[in-house]
């Protein structure tokens, strides 16, 4: 739904613009969605900080009577509260990630063999990426998922920005470079929200002795759906492309 929006955004680009503002008009979106990236770092942050839990009076009572309650209980773990946010906003920004790709490469560097073979190049990155991850973990003994999804979210909230701002028409080989580190990047930004989430699941269970895993994945993509979905609609498109 993201990538609608960013579609019709996108393709005012086509007409009318000159080179620098068509630059421009890519470094602000860019720069959007590297402020909704931060936002993701900033709440994953609040949640390593609070870690003091007093009781489970904290917590609303364990009764799971009805719907009611059990969703007020599950929106009281604070982990949970705190990681759908974030989950939204993984969903919301990395899947424009390989849509930006082509539009950069025809608008802003102006390369034929960029718009056909960016992708590939995203592409085998995230998969590249995935024992890549793997061996800097070992390395470095990072075993806090929370502190690997704070790392590679950054390192794409940095390469997305940077190469809006640092490349220019026909930088082929500085462009493939961002490239590869957002691709590298992107697999293990995804994996981990997702495995996250299975922890967040597993920590409710263990305080409460009730597992509801179908509740929380189905409002994990209830919430990330009402809050794209605004951004699907065509009136929506036709009102904002008009400002690029």
């Amino acid at each position: 739904m993201s990538c609608s929006l960013l579609n019709g955004l996108l393709g005012s680009f086509s007409e009318g613009y000159t080179y620098k503002e068509k630059k421009k008009n890519m470094f602000i979106i860019t720069f959007i969605y590297s402020i909704l990236y931060l936002c993701g770092i900033f709440i994953t942050v609040l949640v390593l900080i609070n870690k003091d839990y007093k009781s489970k009076e904290d917590f609303v009572q364990l009764s799971y009577a009805n719907n009611y309650k059990m969703i007020k209980n599950m929106f009281n773990n604070r982990p949970f509260t705190l990681l759908v946010i974030c989950y939204s906003f993984t969903l919301l920004c990395g899947a424009v990630c390989c849509m930006l790709l082509p539009y950069f490469c025809r608008y802003i560097i102006e390369s034929n063999f960029l718009i056909n073979w960016s992708p590939l190049f995203f592409t085998t990155s995230m998969i590249i990426g995935i024992p890549f991850w793997i061996y800097i973990n070992k390395i470095l003994s990072i075993n806090e998922k929370k502190y690997k999804y704070i790392l590679s979210s950054g390192l794409l909230c940095i390469s997305l920005t940077t190469c809006s701002l640092v490349v220019h028409k026909n930088d082929d080989v500085l462009f493939l470079f961002f490239c590869i580190i957002g691709g590298v990047t992107t697999g293990s930004f995804f994996s981990i929200s997702e495995s996250m989430k299975g922890d967040v699941i597993d920590y409710n269970e263990f305080l409460y002795g009730i597992r509801n895993y179908t509740t929380y994945a189905g409002i994990f993509m209830c919430i990330s759906n009402i809050i794209a979905g605004p951004y699907d609609h065509p009136y929506v498109h036709l009102y904002v492309s008009p400002f690029l």
